[in-house]
């Protein structure tokens, strides 16, 4: 009986060990991680700053490089539409610390946006201001993934341990030769405010996996 449980707990070990080791060798292949999201929203405008580390020099080819911290700020206007003729300044306050500058027009997503090369912690407090035109809109955001059950290493976690089949293709003497990025990303389909954890893996070959995980429950409600 003792020598059934001794070889049970070495088979629970190993089946821990292995998921552990993949998902140690994905933390080293990241091009992208968004840790924090900020965010306002009102019926005229959403402001928006995503805070995590990125490549250094971004490239999507299957190979990570040097990470650099980083912070996007976004202001989408419901109402109004502008162009990139349109000129726009902003000013973000984190905690004591003041920067501004010029916001440059997304012609995609028709946002105004500013790179803040800044990783931010979710207790800090964000005050954002856009002057643009005549108009003068100040807000103050809020972390909403602070209060997130799953953050986004554990999203990383998940994927590894349940869709490890889905890219041993990708593993060659167990180095993964590919890159990832975790996002967060909108429910668009049901036009609501929901977010999701976005996993992607994206090979050498440009061979691509997608995931979807709730937030809430670390639930795999899509892939591709």
């Amino acid at each position: 009986m003792k020598r059934i449980f001794f070889v049970l707990c070495c088979c629970c070990f190993l089946l821990c060990g292995c998921e552990d080791t993949t998902y140690v060798e994905m933390t080293k292949h990241i091009s992208e991680i968004r840790k924090q999201l900020f965010l306002y929203q009102d019926e005229e405008i959403t402001v928006q700053f995503l805070s995590g580390q990125r490549e250094k020099d971004y490239v999507v080819d299957g190979k990570n490089t040097e990470l650099v911290d980083f912070g996007v700020l976004s202001f989408d206007f419901e109402l109004q539409s502008f162009t990139a003729e349109d000129e726009a300044q902003y000013i973000l306050i984190i905690g004591t610390r003041r920067t501004d500058g010029n916001l440059t027009y997304n012609p995609f997503d028709q946002t105004f946006v500013a790179d803040i090369k800044q990783q931010v912690d979710p207790d800090q407090k964000l005050i954002a201001k856009i002057i643009v035109g005549d108009i003068q809109k100040e807000v103050t955001l809020q972390c909403v993934t602070q209060n997130w059950t799953i953050q986004a290493e554990e999203a990383l976690k998940i994927v590894a341990k349940e869709k490890k089949k889905d890219f041993d293709s990708m593993l060659k003497n167990g180095t993964l030769q590919a890159e990832i990025y975790i996002k967060m990303t909108k429910d668009i389909e049901t036009q609501n405010q929901g977010y999701y954890w976005y996993v992607s893996i994206i090979d050498t070959k440009q061979n691509r996996l997608a995931y979807l995980l709730d937030y809430s429950t670390g639930e795999i409600v899509a892939s591709n």
